[in-house]
């Protein structure tokens, strides 16, 4: 019963824009200059992490700026901020969906909590 209920509500949230959108922005990540940015970038992440064990030895600085310069290429694709926007977008509304669907459980979560504690300490 209730899985029914959620199968029903991904359904609709397929069908929301915002949705669409996001998925067909995904698409941004098969362009060869994003996969090989992108591809650089995780190897500089890995660098930096392994140069991170060695403490304040290490300068990973020139790391750093070319991560920096990588995400400003990136930022620069009109293609990448599609797909930013509508990600952000997407979060949003599943934001609000959180928010209904566990607003009232936590309501009743909390009542019990403090309903239990008050009669505990009312004895």
């Amino acid at each position: 019963m209730i899985y029914d209920s959620i199968t029903e509500l991904i359904d609709a949230i397929k069908e929301e824009e915002c949705f669409k959108n996001y998925h067909s922005s995904l698409s941004v990540f098969d362009y060869p200059d994003v996969k090989s940015l992108m591809n650089e970038m995780n190897r500089l992440k890995e660098e930096k992490e392994d140069l991170a064990r060695f403490g304040s030895y290490c300068d990973s600085s020139h790391i750093q700026e070319r991560m920096t310069d990588i995400r400003r290429e990136l930022y620069r694709m009109p293609e990448m901020n599609a797909y930013l926007e509508s990600y952000s977008e997407l979060n949003k509304m599943l934001d609000e969906i959180t928010d209904i669907v566990f607003d009232d459980i936590s309501d009743e979560l909390a009542k019990g909590r403090i309903g239990r504690s008050y009669a505990r300490y009312s004895r």
